[in-house]
């Protein structure tokens, strides 16, 4: 695959994009959308969960100041060019209601190399309701099927 068509499906298509019709399986749970300031209050409100941040190198937000700094932060990430972009994120959302699950990323991307690392956290509410088996479904589908990369 050429790079700048790798790079265009990075930054048009969206995991389990093919699949976004819910009805075409009835066990699907999440869609994903690129993230923006839309979802702040949202991200925020499980964001304050210590929960949380057991694994993360930073302290749980107590302020939506600093949830919305990370947002910010994390699309400052992406840069505005696709040509050359080394990490993506997306909102994880349920079909049913739109809520917010979560997020997950794609960082470290390589296309010289067909490598990439990925990331996610979710509501701790929603831990133990097999969201993150979901997520990882439907990231290796995108990585290795759409992106042709060969290295998680």
């Amino acid at each position: 695959m050429q790079s700048s068509r790798f790079y265009k499906i990075l930054n048009d298509n969206y995991p389990g994009v093919d699949l976004q019709d819910s009805k075409s399986d009835p066990n699907r749970k999440i869609y994903f959308t690129r993230i923006s300031m839309d979802g702040l209050n949202e991200m925020h409100e499980y964001s304050i969960d210590k929960r949380l941040y057991e694994y993360f190198e930073f302290e749980p937000f107590n302020k939506i100041e600093d949830t919305e700094k990370y947002l910010k932060r994390l699309m400052s990430l992406e840069g505005v060019n696709a040509i050359g972009r080394t990490a993506i994120a997306w909102f994880v959302r349920r079909i049913d209601d739109k809520k917010l699950v979560g997020t997950a990323r794609l960082v470290n991307i390589d296309y010289n190399r067909k490598s990439v690392e990925w990331g996610y956290g979710i509501d701790p509410e929603l831990w133990g309701e097999g969201y993150i088996f979901e997520i990882q479904e439907l990231l290796k589908e995108y990585i290795f099927e759409k992106l042709k990369l060969n290295r998680l």
